[in-house]
């Protein structure tokens, strides 16, 4: 064991001396009468049950201490439970239960720790590897990409109202030929009421896209999970759609009112995943020691 290092804070306890004879330990209290007697010997061994368990942590966590130093601190603990119980069934009760806590609190660290490990090496992972998309800058604020659209939506359902009927009443002998020059007006229109849906479709959801594909692929890349697999792959998707670059040669592939109603289920789904990953993230802190008592030894 490594020699002259600073004893950790979460195993210092403070004691009226630094070391307590093995005399001490052996001095009668006044208890009162139990089911049976405590021996020297049982006593020296929850002493070396302690220390194995706080060694065990150390050992774990591969931190560097003082190993008489730690032997000191669990016989000097050791004997303040002695002093302070009434009874030696509530002596033994308090000792166990102390050696079952310093090995679930061990745990809790170890998991805390490895965690860490790995939300800091993915993150660094991802922070080398560039994203797929970038986000986009807004052309307008949300407010007037909301009026953009329903103003599309507008456009686009008279247009498509006027060709419908137009074609409808062409196949009668008494209505006249379709006007070239207004149909090709009506058919641009209907085309720009389309980009300008998709326009503002992409003001408003395009970078929350963004994010929920980086928040998957940072997922898929801790632990693969089939769930978060096609929750990428319909989010990338999507993103394709509505990519700027790429856009205009989807525009014809896709039905605006599905990719509204995706769009909406996708943000639903991220509701879910957010917190999942929340409560996944927490998990090793909610377990932990409280920050308030960080002795392993605390009762």
């Amino acid at each position: 064991m490594v020699a002259d290092v600073q004893e950790p804070q979460w195993l210092t306890r403070s004691t009226s001396s630094s070391t307590l004879c093995m005399a001490e330990m052996t001095n009668p209290l006044p208890h009162a009468d139990s089911t049976h007697q405590v021996t020297q010997d049982e006593r020296s061994h929850y002493v070396r049950r302690l220390l194995q368990e706080i060694v065990k942590v150390y050992t774990m966590l591969r931190t560097p201490f003082d190993k008489a130093a730690v032997h000191e601190t669990c016989k000097a603990f050791e004997y303040e439970v002695w002093s302070s119980c009434h009874s030696t069934d509530d002596y033994v009760r308090q000792i166990r239960g102390q050696v079952q806590s310093i090995s679930k609190r061990g745990r809790c660290l170890l998991q805390q720790r490895e965690f860490e490990v790995a939300t800091t090496s993915t993150l660094q992972a991802t922070t080398a590897s560039p994203p797929s998309y970038e986000h986009h800058t807004p052309s307008a604020t949300p407010e007037d990409s909301m009026r953009h659209l329903q103003r599309a939506h507008l456009q686009r359902a008279l247009s498509n109202s006027w060709l419908k009927s137009r074609r409808k009443a062409s196949r009668f002998r008494w209505e006249g030929r379709l006007d070239v020059q207004e149909e090709a007006y009506v058919r641009s229109v209907e085309k720009a009421a389309g980009n300008d849906i998709y326009e503002a479709v992409r003001n408003l959801h395009f970078n929350q896209l963004v994010t929920y594909e980086e928040q998957l692929r940072l997922s898929l890349h801790a632990e693969h999970r089939d769930w978060v697999a096609y929750d990428l792959s319909v989010v990338q998707d999507l993103l394709a759609t509505l990519n700027p670059i790429s856009a205009p040669q989807h525009h014809n592939q896709h039905d605006v009112q599905a990719l509204l109603c995706q769009i909406e289920k996708v943000f639903k789904e991220k509701a879910l995943f957010d917190y999942m990953w929340e409560m996944e993230r927490c998990k090793s802190v909610y377990t932990s020691p409280s920050s308030k008592c960080p002795s392993y030894l605390a009762p």
